[in-house]
């Protein structure tokens, strides 16, 4: 039997309406192992693992690099469809309070996987490329979605469990319901000119971006719903929306490219995008209320910004015959995602005058992705060609990590009983990081076919997939 002091001293987790001018990210399994859409967009990049900034010779290089839309000649137009799924793995940790003894120490006792499965399908690339004079300049009109990200729960899905004593049926614990929809929308103008230098060309192109973000927290009653049981077979329920500014913000791109051989193709290439950033209002109810622009009792206002993730890349490609390949970095800035991570929950030590603790919550890591891709060209007669392609990628872990240490936290309490006792903190290290682990790194492989048909269609289907996510696309481009 736990006595008075013991009680009255327990760590409770509270949903406290706190924010900060930052990223609108919470503490929320919703938002721990956020995907964006990285990989270049049209059926022939997907299928070529998205080693594509060397290649850049369709109309979709207006995305993936500008400087490649001096390879086209000819006016045309197309749109490419892409589908997603995605299963990330999340780890719910039980953890029990030992017998008691000169202490009170807390173990898992069990862990129990769960893998949310949510797909979206969107027309990710539209286009009109204009060669307004050959080679010299040419321009690309374009529409585009460079992050899209849905996450489900449709039922009460139990984050973490710890229970005081042995067997006890009052739990310490925090479920979710509800769903999160993300989807950044791109309108841009590309051009690209030649230069010489002597006799290898440089290729150089730059886009002028305008975007715009949706973001959608979703659940019973229309919000993204927690529910928070503290000690007590009774949970509180934590209401969470949130709704981004639909203003257009701009943004832009740079790229190169050269051709440093004719015969064997070979050619490098490097392309910038820098994204933008979207205003984002929410509100929480939980014991307290805060929404945007209302400061709470602790003096915090309630407004944020959510940036679409700034990358880099540089690749090379070649050909031999039939063959060609091709091989890429690109630098992915995930921590934009969660700088100033918002926190809706904070840690509360009774004995200790009001002291509060927020769960500090590291940023996400900045993703290194490392690109192959192959492609073989097969004739069908006349000009019409088969192609059929492959790729792999790796992608590191860039998942949002914990930052909180066990000794961070303060003693659960001390009893009055005259001996020295102190009892251990809650695990509250331990319970989060089966949502906060910092994800896993994720090796995709890719493969496709594609046509180019009566010297003016192009037709591209594509297949990626790897043990957390999976992605198809087909384009269709016509050239006048």
């Amino acid at each position: 039997m736990r006595n008075t002091s013991l009680s009255a001293a327990a760590l409770a987790l509270l949903a406290a309406a706190v924010a900060v001018p930052a990223r609108a990210q919470f503490e929320s399994s919703a938002l721990a192992k956020v995907q964006v859409n990285v990989t270049n967009p049209g059926g022939k990049s997907l299928a070529m693992g998205g080693a594509f900034v060397a290649l850049a010779d369709d109309a979709t290089a207006a995305f993936a690099n500008p400087a490649g839309l001096v390879q086209l000649t000819s006016w045309q137009a197309g749109a490419s469809v892409k589908g997603f799924r995605f299963s990330p793995n999340f780890d719910t940790r039980v953890f029990a309070a030992e017998a008691q003894g000169t202490g009170q120490a807390f173990v898992q006792v069990d862990s129990i996987p769960f893998e949310p499965t949510t797909s979206v399908t969107d027309v990710d690339f539209a286009s009109v490329v204009a060669p307004v004079i050959p080679e010299k300049l040419v321009l690309s009109l374009y529409r585009a979605v460079d992050l899209r990200y849905r996450y489900e729960l449709d039922h009460p899905q139990r984050q973490f469990q710890v229970n005081l004593e042995p067997g006890d049926g009052a739990p310490f614990a925090i479920e979710e319901q509800g769903s999160v929809d993300i989807r950044n929308e791109v309108v841009g103008l590309a051009a690209a000119t030649r230069l010489m230098a002597g006799q290898v060309p440089i290729d150089l192109g730059a886009g002028l971006t305008f975007s715009r973000l949706r973001y959608e927290f979703g659940g019973p009653g229309g919000a993204y719903l927690s529910r928070i049981a503290n000690f007590s077979p009774t949970f509180t329920d934590v209401s969470v929306t949130a709704s981004a500014d639909s203003s257009w913000q701009p943004g832009f791109s740079v790229g190169a490219r050269s051709t440093l051989d004719e015969v064997s193709h070979l050619s490098v290439g490097a392309v910038s995008r820098q994204k933008n950033s979207h205003d984002v209002s929410y509100s929480v109810t939980a014991p307290v209320s805060l929404s945007c622009g209302k400061p709470n009792d602790v003096g915090f206002s309630g407004c944020g910004s959510m940036k679409s993730p700034d990358d880099f890349a540089f690749g090379v490609s070649g050909a031999v015959g039939n063959l060609t390949g091709s091989a890429e970095y690109q630098r992915i800035l995930y921590s934009q995602l969660n700088d100033g991570f918002v926190h809706l929950y904070r840690y509360f030590e009774s004995n200790a005058q009001g002291t509060t603790y927020a769960v500090p919550v590291g940023s996400s890591k900045d993703a290194n992705v490392y690109r192959v891709g192959l492609e073989y060209a097969l004739p069908l007669g006349g000009s019409d060609l088969l192609f059929v392609r492959a790729g792999y990628y790796h992608e590191t872990a860039h998942g949002t990590t914990l930052a909180l240490k066990k000794d961070d936290l303060p003693p659960l309490g001390v009893p009055d009983d005259g001996t020295d006792k102190v009892f251990t903190t809650l695990p509250v290290d331990q319970v989060l990081k089966g949502v906060y682990d910092g994800g896993s790194a994720q090796d995709h492989v890719s493969a496709g076919v594609g046509a180019s048909l009566f010297r003016s269609v192009s037709v591209d289907l594509a297949y990626d997939w790897s043990k957390e996510a999976s992605s198809f696309s087909a384009s269709l481009f016509v050239r006048f």
